[in-house]
């Protein structure tokens, strides 16, 4: 049942990634260019106050999501970026008779399959990010299974909760950084749970250390896929004090 839950999960997220037209999804058009640029440049972009770029404020994130995303199409010619990525000066999203909603001017030449140029990276982070949302989407099953183990049904039903929460799967089929800091934080209240958990029996010094280690890995590469993930840090720090005492 996990397994076709999973399966169902990155059918639809790839769906979503094929289907929404690029730089429709929400911030895309900002969380793509900072992609592109690590990937042309191998660094970070210099924030300048009151200078407009094209990835605006992505550009002051944390980069873990945006270099992984640039480490797999940095060989990707994106050269045709201006005319893809050319933006809708007349947008309007909300609910108006107009209905000119598009973020994007589209061209069916330039985004129909086979994909190419831009349009290639974009569907390539796109499909990267689906398989984020599937890990993220098996450790809220682990966790289940943690905290109630004796509830089999239940681990499965938060994992389909997780799932099919239409919003979910529609980030997961995007370019967005909230796609790498979902499976991370879970796996990092994994780990605490593993620390807190009383029947789990941790006397040896160094595995103990090693689960300490690993557990700051995790939370060192949360807070680099997005600060939200900062929070986490109060957790641990209960869990250790919880732990000691």
């Amino acid at each position: 049942v996990l397994f076709l839950i999973l399966a169902i999960f990155a059918a639809l997220g790839a769906t979503y990634s094929v289907v929404v037209p690029p730089f429709e999804a929400s911030d895309e058009k900002w969380h793509y260019p900072m992609v592109k640029y690590i990937a042309d440049n191998g660094a970070l972009p210099v924030q300048v106050p009151g200078v407009d770029t094209p990835w605006r404020q992505e550009g002051s994130q944390p980069p873990l999501y945006y270099a992984l995303a640039a480490a797999a199409t940095f060989w990707i010619d994106t050269s045709d970026v201006d005319v893809v990525r050319h933006l809708n000066p007349h947008v309007d999203p909300g609910a108006t008779p107009d209905g000119n909603v598009n973020l994007a001017v589209h061209r069916p030449a330039w985004e129909s399959f086979p994909w190419r140029g831009t349009v290639l990276a974009v569907h390539l982070v796109r499909l990267l990010s689906v398989l984020m949302g599937v890990a993220a989407v098996y450790l809220t099953y682990l966790i289940a299974r943690q905290v109630v183990p004796g509830e089999p049904a239940l681990a499965l039903g938060a994992a389909a909760i997780h799932a099919f929460n239409p919003m979910f799967v529609f980030i997961s089929g995007s370019v967005n950084n909230d796609n790498l800091v979902v499976p991370l934080s879970n796996l990092a209240l994994v780990l605490l749970i593993t620390l807190i958990d009383p029947e789990s029996k941790i006397e040896n010094p160094k595995s103990l250390l090693v689960r300490y280690l690993t557990l700051g890995c995790v939370l060192g590469l949360a807070a680099l896929a997005k600060t939200s993930s900062l929070a986490l840090t109060l957790l641990t720090a209960l869990v250790v004090v919880v732990r000691a005492v």
